[in-house]
This record gives C-alpha cells, structure tokens and sequence, in this order.
C-alpha cells in the first residue's frame, strides 16, 4: 500500500471483469461498486483474504448455480468457501501447501452447509 502517511487510504479493491464476446448477466446487472466489509486484520487468515459475503455476490450475480469456479490463486479458500456455499462446483490451485490444506477445509466447511467464515 505504499506510505501511509501521505496517501488517501484506499476504500476500495478494482476487480476486473471480463469475457470473449457478449455476456448476458444471469439476473439483474449488478452495481459497479459492491459496498462489503472488508476482513478484519484479527481475523485475516492470509494477507490478500477477499471477504466471502464479496465474492458470494459476484459469483451469483455472474453463474447458475452448478457452474464451475475456478481460483487459480485459491489462498486461504475465501472463492472456493463462496462457490460452495451458493451451490455451484468449485477447483482451486494454490502453491502454498499450508493455505492449500486451509482452502480445502474451508471449502470443505461450506460444502457440509457450516456458516463459518
């Protein structure tokens, strides 16, 4: 985040939306700014952890349920955690066996309907 001191402190992640030829939304068209809080620093379990509330919105506004998430970056689980709590398949890749054990359990959570976060 670069100097705390003289910058204005960033409100706000940019999430890049894209597709090969025309999309048609699944529902309506969601907003192009998502109010959602963010996760704690006390509660964070890895340092770029997206709140799963987030990434639930974007997955639905965007799938049907049963479509299938992909999170070639999985972290700490927060997609994978997201796909499964809204019903749809889920594959994460994640390098760091530690967070790929976390992501896996917490999916794994959501998956048998637990509201953990």
């Amino acid at each position: 985040m670069g100097d705390l001191k003289a910058a204005f402190a960033p409100r706000h992640d940019v999430i890049i939306f894209a597709t090969k030829g025309r999309f048609e939304f699944p529902g309506k068209r969601p907003d192009d700014v998502i109010p959602c809080p963010k996760v704690g620093n006390n509660a964070l379990i890895h340092p770029n952890e997206k709140p799963v509330a987030l990434l639930e919105r974007l997955i639905e506004a965007t799938t049907e349920p049963g479509a299938l998430i992909l999170d070639p970056f999985a972290g700490s689980g927060s997609t994978l955690a997201a796909a499964a709590k809204t019903g749809r398949q889920y594959i994460g890749i994640e390098l760091d066996p530690e967070y790929s054990q976390i992501a896996a359990d917490r999916a794994a959570t959501y998956q048998k309907g637990d509201n953990a976060s």
